[in-house]
């Protein structure tokens, strides 16, 4: 059988074609893929409150994201965003390492934040969590803390 040189050029025609349709699937799917990360990325992404909000979502132990009601009863109208938002992180990440240094053997899910007191300069938190364990069923944590205008934030204890 002798291939001459048209079936030659048929054959790398559709060999091309061929190549062709799977690098263009291959784009779509990324392009695919590439917005549903995005999308889950917007869906999964931590968040501060403002003074007025009821909730914002923070990640716990397992790295889910949770929805943690928050409650504003401060008494001050010195604290700005910017500071709350100082003052959250520093709350939630503080939490978080004592609970996980004192109770290592529970996955910590965050609950509940609340704000109040204000009007000596210092505004008083109160942050609640959930702790987890298939074995020992679950518990509640509080951490209690003071802060500043300016977001600082003092440990003072937990229960």
């Amino acid at each position: 059988m002798k291939i001459t040189r048209i079936d030659l050029k048929k054959v790398l025609f559709v060999f091309f074609l061929i190549t062709l349709i799977v690098i263009v699937l291959c784009k779509v799917s990324n392009t695919f893929q590439s917005k549903k990360h995005q999308q889950t990325i917007k869906q999964e992404t931590t968040t501060f409150p403002s003074l007025d909000s009821k909730s914002f979502n923070w990640q716990g132990g397992d790295n889910k994201l949770y929805t943690v009601i928050f409650i504003n009863k401060s008494k001050t109208e010195e604290l700005s965003n910017d500071a709350l938002n100082n003052a959250i992180l520093g709350i939630m990440s503080k939490s978080r390492k004592v609970i996980e240094e004192n109770y290592s053997y529970y996955t910590f899910v965050p609950d509940k934040l609340s704000i109040y007191g204000g009007l000596d300069g210092k505004v008083k938190a109160c942050s609640e969590y959930r702790g987890i364990n298939k074995s020992l069923g679950e518990i509640e944590i509080v951490t209690y803390f003071d802060f500043d205008m300016q977001g600082r934030t003092e440990f003072l204890f937990h229960e």
